[in-house]
């Protein structure tokens, strides 16, 4: 009788397995194109976590190993510490197949022995490599990438930084610039200064020899004041008077 009491146990787990992994099969094809979608990965995550516990309570490891690694990769989608990338769904399909594959032995009380390792051991490398990119970084979401059955965490890229030993030669590049542009304003200030001293020289000299030319005699003062009026520069002074023949011989 007791026998006979397990035995309906084992039979209605195995119906209620088939249902829920058929339904999964179907919610995880809807969670590739709604992946954020919450409602929908608390429903397959208390599914996953029904199979495991019934399949633990009546010691099926295999179906104990798959589940629950698998509702741990869930776990850590629902609590948004992981997204949901090709590598993961395919990780979840596989778990899946497998599952199905399992059940569908112990309902044919098929005794072919199926290896879970490969499996198993990729459902444990993405779970893993999330845990580790967490300790790494602290906030942001990880993406997990899987290759010869290893898991890559990829973390959000910060923003890139100029290798160190570049900061010197932009250091110095920079430090150049600046000497170059202030060379060039002291250049300029200088040039203007002389400019405008010669100028000034010039404006200067020109009146004076005036004076010195109306006082010898050589222009009267009238001829003076009206080149003067029309001439800012002493040669151009000279050749100008010479032009209208203003200078008086002695």
């Amino acid at each position: 009788m007791e026998m006979d009491g397990m035995e309906d146990i084992i039979q209605d787990f195995l119906m209620d397995a088939t249902e829920m992994l058929d339904e999964l099969d179907q919610s995880f094809v809807e969670l590739e194109g709604t992946p954020r979608d919450m409602d929908l990965l608390n429903k397959v995550f208390r599914a996953m976590h029904t199979i495991k516990g019934s399949a633990g309570f009546l010691g099926f490891d295999q179906v104990i190993v798959i589940s629950h690694e698998s509702e741990n990769i869930l776990n850590l989608l629902r609590q948004e510490k992981m997204e949901i990338t090709p590598v993961v769904m395919d990780g979840l399909l596989k778990s899946l197949d497998l599952l199905k594959l399992l059940i569908s032995n112990m309902k044919n009380k098929d005794d072919t022995k199926v290896d879970i390792e490969d499996v198993d051991t990729t459902l444990k490398a993405i779970v893993k490599s999330c845990e580790e990119g967490s300790e790494a970084k602290e906030a942001g979401t990880t993406s997990v990438e899987v290759q010869g059955g290893e898991a890559d965490v990829k973390p959000q890229e910060a923003e890139a930084s100029p290798p160190a030993d570049e900061e010197p030669t932009i250091k110095k590049e920079k430090s150049k610039a600046k000497s170059k542009d202030a060379d060039t304003e002291a250049s300029e200030k200088k040039a203007a200064k002389k400019a405008k001293t010669k100028k000034e020289k010039e404006a200067d000299t020109v009146p004076k020899l005036g004076e010195i030319l109306v006082e010898e005699k050589v222009v009267s003062e009238e001829d003076m004041e009206d080149v003067l009026a029309e001439q800012n520069s002493a040669l151009k002074l000279g050749e100008e008077l010479l032009q209208k023949n203003m200078i008086q011989e002695k």
